[in-house]
């Protein structure tokens, strides 16, 4: 459940600084076991077997993919005074859909009083060196990409903006570990299901109690090209278009 509607990714304060105002970028299977030693070692067998998918290219930092005409990718600035991106960010959102509530097309500033359309986040050096700067805790691979916001709100559950996605302490169990082709360069992957809570306490924070709502949250790591690409809206072929993308 959870997979549909409009996403209010994270809790207010949080949105600030991880939606923040968006500048719309450039649009132009698992491998094996996961292996500790050195997981971004090409894997070009793995490149080549598989047909590129269809799509217009779509540079997203220093990845290029084939995606739909409709995908766009937007640069996630840091909290700042301003505002305003910086020369050196390098973190994206990246729509996946048409158009957001009522049929609206997504506006290309998102913050805290807008509403996401289902996507992905493509989160760079900035992101994992300093996550700081985005009101986030530093990645941790033992846990879901939802712990990592544990201030007041937190993050929104997809499509139920209105409940809390967790972590392991709460319920969240890893449904897959192994290493996932990003073009020649193999990511470790997990996926999670990841429980709703609601926010029933004084402050509105939660999480309160356990819902029957829940969500699978995918997650591709790159600790060495210190990339994390998180999806919570299980996009479809997400899997194959990122087996073909291409590093510059």
């Amino acid at each position: 459940a959870g997979t549909g509607g409009v996403l209010a990714a994270v809790g207010t304060k949080t949105a600030v600084a991880i939606a923040g105002t968006a500048i719309v970028g450039t649009t132009a299977g698992g491998v094996g076991v996961y292996q500790a030693s050195r997981p971004e070692r090409p894997h070009a067998a793995a490149v080549k077997s598989a047909p590129a998918p269809p799509g217009v290219p779509l540079t997203i930092g220093r990845i290029t993919i084939k995606a739909p005409p409709f995908w766009k990718s937007y640069t996630t600035p840091r909290r700042s005074f301003t505002g305003r991106a910086r020369p050196d960010d390098d973190s994206y959102y990246v729509r996946t859909w048409r158009t957001c509530d009522k049929q609206r097309p997504i506006d290309a500033s998102v913050g805290a009083s807008s509403t996401w359309c289902p996507g992905l986040h493509v989160l760079g050096p900035t992101f994992l060196d300093d996550s700081g700067s985005y009101v986030a805790n530093p990645y941790d691979p033992s846990d879901t990409y939802a712990s990592r916001f544990s201030q007041d709100e937190g993050m929104s559950c997809p499509g139920h903006d209105d409940l809390r996605a967790v972590g392991v302490r709460h319920g969240a169990v890893r449904l897959a570990n192994r290493l996932a082709p990003i073009g020649p360069r193999r990511a470790r992957y997990r996926e999670w299901r990841v429980p709703c809570y609601t926010r029933e306490d004084r402050d509105g924070y939660g999480p309160t109690r356990k819902t029957r709502f829940s969500y699978v949250e995918r997650l591709w790591y790159l600790p060495e090209s210190k990339i994390l690409i998180v999806d919570i809206w299980n996009t479809p072929d997400l899997e194959r278009i990122l087996r073909s993308a291409v590093w510059s």
